[in-house]
């Protein structure tokens, strides 16, 4: 909702943008095959990439990974530049990557030029870039949504529904139970134990 207010777009444009996330966001549901193939390798690590809105949307993508498996899989998020030094050392052969790719095309550079070096690397079953096909393009393995331009803040709405199943599924293949996922009840649904504490 606060997208849809502080973004200067006008009216019509914000309509669109709006029917075109609801209509990715159905594609991504009808496709929960193709996300679970994606996942048909051995893999027990996940590491989320992203560049400006999309890398804020990697910690969402790698906490709810963790929420699920209940620590069973291990995470790590980070921007697409911010990658290239020591955090690449996560990846190993069961680690799957994700990138988010911008839709911006100056920092889409960046997004495919890490997925390119990690392919190339040879080290990880599985490279995936997420996101809309442009001129420039990752070479290796694609979950493209069918629309040519979107804002990054609005494609980060249809990235975190394919974030989410690829969290279901994960939390599926490791035998937990995606709507009870920590059995020693350290993570809840609603958080317990805080104190809000006086404010002076």
């Amino acid at each position: 909702m606060s997208l849809l207010v502080f973004d200067t777009a006008g009216d019509s444009s914000k309509k669109e943008y709006v029917d075109t996330i609801a209509r990715l966001g159905e594609s991504v549901i009808k496709r929960e095959d193709t996300i679970a193939q994606l996942l048909d390798v051995d893999f027990n690590r996940i590491a989320y990439l992203g560049s400006g809105t999309l890398g804020g949307l990697t910690q969402e993508a790698a906490l709810k990974i963790l929420e699920l498996t209940a620590g069973q899989v291990a995470t790590i998020f980070d921007t697409s530049m911010g990658f290239r030094h020591g955090p690449k050392s996560f990846l190993d052969g069961k680690t799957v990557v994700f990138d988010f790719v911008s839709n911006e095309q100056y920092t889409r550079q960046y997004d495919v030029d890490i997925m390119e070096e990690i392919k190339a690397d040879e080290i990880v079953p599985v490279v995936v870039s997420v996101g809309m096909p442009q001129a420039n393009n990752f070479s290796g393995t694609q979950f493209n949504f069918d629309v040519a331009d979107l804002p990054d803040g609005y494609l980060a709405l249809a990235d975190v529904m394919v974030a989410q199943t690829v969290s279901l599924l994960t939390s599926i293949k490791v035998s937990n139970t995606p709507d009870t996922p920590s059995a020693s009840g350290t993570v809840n649904r609603v958080v317990k134990g805080v104190t809000i504490h006086p404010f002076n």
